[in-house]
């Protein structure tokens, strides 16, 4: 459809996710890159996950210019769902170039 989509997560994982390090690849380290990936998609596979409980949970939007993207996060944010700061921070430096 064009302009920029956001998906808002469903639900969220309990746990922390055990980490890969994708620099391994560059050091052709595979072996153990290879046993951290599958131990990370184990993880996501069978980890439990709990509702967020927010109003707009599992919904997609489409947002037709930067200007209206930006809106939409910030709505999110207000909402209470979580997001890094550089999110906006890179929203807003693209407005501006």
């Amino acid at each position: 459809m064009g302009g920029w989509e956001v998906h808002v997560a469903a639900n969220r994982i309990v746990g922390n996710i055990p980490k890969v390090d994708y620099g391994l690849i560059k050091d052709g380290e595979y072996e153990k890159f290879s046993k951290q990936h599958k131990a990370q998609m184990e993880f996501l596979r069978n980890c439990k996950r709990k509702e967020i409980g927010l109003s707009m949970d599992g919904e997609s939007f489409n947002c037709p210019t930067l200007i209206d993207f930006k809106q939409k996060m910030i709505e999110l944010r207000e909402a209470g769902y979580n997001f890094p700061d550089y999110v906006l921070e890179d929203i807003e430096y693209e407005i501006s170039n």
